[in-house]
């Protein structure tokens, strides 16, 4: 048979295909029946079924992988149609992750919305210069089966730059953050003010009337944890007496033990202590034995983040967890929507905080229960 005339019956048989894909709705991304149970189906040979769909990749409506099968595209639905689809994910930094452990966290969230997708993962930082953002992407894609995802990089010149190439992103942040000079975008970020609030309520519950802040001090818009602080302080009547504040910017356990034992040190010391990071919690953990202090006999302590090791301290440190792993799953989820053209609006998901009570926090002069 010549090519002029399989390519009737080639593109019979792809009508059939996309009648048949539009009709039973398999899931996008889920395997094809094989080559051989196909050509049964539409009494065909395996010479005119893969000219079928061949074509049907042209419209995305399928799509293969080598030595693993023929898929079901995006295109294979109706409201899906002309939908190229993301081949190529850039996750873009504006520095690098500060913890092995929330990175990995981040890296499993990924690795959990990409699985039923064919798409690369490229990490990349933002020139601190702000020059050269075409390298943000990838030269082995067009920009149109691209997107990003904006690792806490809220840049109005990168996001303008990514919306005048019509290239889709979302703004993945650890938390909020002023919308002041920004486009309008997607985001998805935890809400640490609201978790804040609910870990100081939980030691004012207990009896506590002098709860510390060891941790970032400022009144901007991205320091959450101290407006949660404050909003659940003055919701009790309480206003904060200038030495149960101190301002400790490390997230590194031995560099904040210094400031953390000058504090434990001051008299008339707070009952309870909300620490705004993981590492300065342990730290408090650590220098507080060798002053003589008991957690949680003398004192409540209530760490940040979540980050592993705080079950195992002695005490087990109580904490705000942070759903790291559920934000980084959310945005990537989010990205393939817009990309698919499902929002006629800007998006924005707040994944909430969780308090993990563990043996770290007590009445006051009490154990814990």
């Amino acid at each position: 048979m010549t090519t002029a005339a399989a390519s009737p019956l080639r593109t019979k048989i792809a009508n059939d295909l996309r009648h048949w894909l539009r009709e039973s709705a398999p899931p996008a991304h889920s395997v094809l029946p094989s080559h051989k149970d196909l050509c049964e189906r539409f009494e065909v040979s395996l010479n005119t079924l893969r000219g079928a769909l061949d074509l049907l990749e042209v419209d995305g409506m399928v799509y293969r992988r080598h030595r693993s099968g023929t898929f079901v595209g995006e295109g294979s639905h109706p409201q899906m149609a002309g939908f190229v689809g993301l081949r190529c994910i850039n996750f873009v930094r504006d520095r690098p992750m500060p913890l092995v452990t929330m990175a990995d966290d981040f890296l499993g969230g990924y690795t959990d919305a990409l699985e039923p997708y064919d798409t690369k993962m490229r990490f990349v930082t933002v020139p601190e210069d702000g020059s050269r953002l075409d390298a943000i992407l990838s030269t082995r894609y067009a920009p149109a089966e691209q997107g990003c995802i904006l690792m806490n990089a809220v840049s109005p010149a990168l996001m303008n730059w990514l919306i005048a190439r019509r290239i889709c992103f979302v703004v993945q942040n650890y938390g909020g953050y002023s919308f002041e000079g920004l486009p309008d975008h997607h985001r998805v970020f935890a809400n640490k003010l609201g978790g804040t609030l609910v870990a100081v309520n939980h030691v004012l519950e207990l009896g506590h009337r002098r709860v510390a802040f060891l941790g970032r001090i400022s009144a901007g818009e991205s320091d959450e944890q101290y407006h949660g602080y404050i909003a659940a302080l003055r919701a009790a009547g309480i206003h904060p007496a200038p030495g149960d504040l101190m301002q400790i910017l490390s997230n590194d356990v031995d560099v904040a033990m210094g400031p953390v034992t000058e504090f434990l040190k001051r008299p008339n010391r707070a009952t309870a202590i909300f620490a705004k990071t993981h590492a300065v919690g342990m730290a408090v953990l650590q220098a507080a034995p060798s002053l003589g202090i008991r957690v949680p006999q003398d004192l409540s302590v209530i760490g940040y983040s979540g980050t592993p090791g705080g079950e195992t301290t002695d005490p087990p440190l109580t904490t705000v967890e942070v759903p790291y792993r559920s934000v980084a799953r959310t945005a990537v989820e989010l990205l393939h929507g817009a990309a698919r053209g499902e929002f006629d609006t800007p998006q924005t998901r707040m994944l909430e905080c969780r308090l993990v009570v563990r043996g770290s926090t007590a009445p006051p002069g009490g154990a814990a229960g």
